[in-house]
């Protein structure tokens, strides 16, 4: 799991990438990526789940954005999409939770599927990007200082 992190960060996808001390049986990443600020992201091993703890700050838990996002999200396990886009619930579950105003985006990885889990995790995080790029660019402008043109 952290190996395929590693790849990330050596391939340059990943810029700043940092390792943290592990605590409580939970590893701490940080890297900028998608945005100027960086991502933080907590692994478990015990369970198999890796969350993007800071990826969408500013969503309510009710609100219209975090009902869409959530949609989009459970959606990436859809038959309909391509093999190599979905995410196969018989390897990992992904999800979304809401704490403290920020929607926080997680892969729950099957025991024997964590480095798959990793790989799923930062291609959900892309396409909700790009589905934002899409749909919410607002959101980027007013959260990630991306340009308006």
């Amino acid at each position: 799991m952290r190996r395929r992190l590693q790849e990330y960060a050596d391939r340059g996808v990943f810029r700043g990438y940092a390792e943290q001390p592990p605590r409580a049986g939970r590893y701490y990443f940080r890297f900028l990526w998608l945005a100027d600020k960086p991502f933080k992201l907590t692994y478990e091993p015990a369970s198999g789940t890796l969350t993007f703890t800071n990826v969408l700050p500013h969503v309510r838990a009710r609100s219209p954005l975090a009902a869409e996002l959530r949609q989009f999200i459970e959606g990436r396990s859809a038959p309909s999409l391509p093999a190599h886009r979905r995410i196969d619930r018989r390897r990992a579950r992904p999800g979304c939770s809401n704490r403290r105003g920020t929607l926080q985006v997680e892969v729950v990885a099957r025991p024997g599927h964590h480095a798959y889990g990793v790989t799923k995790s930062v291609n959900l995080v892309h396409e909700i990007f790009l589905h934002l790029h899409s749909y919410f660019p607002e959101y980027l402008w007013e959260h990630y200082d991306v340009a308006q043109d």
